[in-house]
């Protein structure tokens, strides 16, 4: 069973395929509503044209379709680095790619299933109170949602083990070096730079405050994972327009202010 008093660690041994499979789940939810949404804003006339060309109905879409396909990408980040960490030839490598795949999951679990179910939610609001009947899908995508922010680890459990398993317990190397490797593909967007320079500002700052004060850590510990998660979507955008996407734009008014929001309010506690 393990050493004494080291069973949380033995748990989430056992437990980290769960982790990324249920993260992968909420990606699905999120995927399913994404495509729904834009199937029925598509064929749903109001005033002469498709709902999906009304600005608030087009605003929403177009933010469920770049956060789904930037945590896809996030995703892959993970899957790359589990891949890598057993079968690159470099022993050095092997070693940094496990590093980076236990930081990335709890960050795949936990944020995927939040917006798995939250963004769903906002879904549902493109049929209006159609989106309550049981033939449109939405609604059974929605109530199927929420029980993955409780699976396998609540997202709160799977915050506190990122502040306290992975960046507490190497003072932040792994995800300082996570992050100022995947800086350089970042470009020179101003939005996508700006959430990248709210996490190296502040992830420093918090490791020196965490390092004392528990408290501190677990009062924090949300906002920092959502931080952490927003900077490395600003990556994976960067790499979805690199490739010919547009999703930048929709990133910077969506995506940026929620990320810089976590940033803040780390701040806000650093400061009290």
């Amino acid at each position: 069973m393990g050493e004494p008093h080291r069973g949380l660690a033995a748990m989430f041994l056992m437990m980290n395929s769960a982790r990324l499979h249920v993260g992968l789940q909420g990606l699905g939810h999120q995927e399913m509503a994404a495509q729904n949404a834009q199937r029925c804003a598509d064929e749903r006339a109001q005033m002469g044209k498709p709902i999906a060309q009304h600005p608030a109905v087009r605003r929403t879409l177009q933010r469920l379709r770049t956060l789904t396909e930037a945590q896809r990408v996030l995703a892959y980040r993970a899957a790359l680095a589990l891949d890598l960490s057993e079968l690159h030839r470099d022993e050095a490598v092997r070693a940094r790619e496990k590093r980076f795949a236990a930081l990335l999951t709890p960050i795949v679990k936990a944020f995927c299933t939040h917006h798995g179910f939250h963004d769903p939610a906002d879904a549902l609001g493109v049929w209006g109170g159609y989106g309550y009947v049981h033939e449109y899908g939405i609604e059974q995508t929605v109530r199927d949602a929420r029980i993955a922010m409780i699976y396998e680890g609540t997202n709160q459990i799977q915050a506190i083990d990122l502040a306290q398993r992975k960046l507490l317990a190497d003072g932040g190397v792994t995800a300082v070096e996570l992050l100022d490797g995947l800086r350089a593909e970042l470009g020179t967007s101003p939005g996508l730079c700006a959430v990248f320079g709210e996490a190296r500002a502040l992830l420093p700052r918090w490791l020196a405050r965490a390092a004392t004060d528990n408290a501190f850590v677990l009062d924090t510990a949300d906002d920092l994972l959502h931080g952490l998660a927003f900077a490395l979507l600003a990556w994976a955008v960067a790499r979805l327009d690199a490739a010919g996407e547009a999703h930048t734009a929709v990133f910077e008014r969506e995506g940026v202010p929620e990320g810089l929001m976590h940033w803040w309010r780390v701040r806000d506690a650093l400061e009290r």
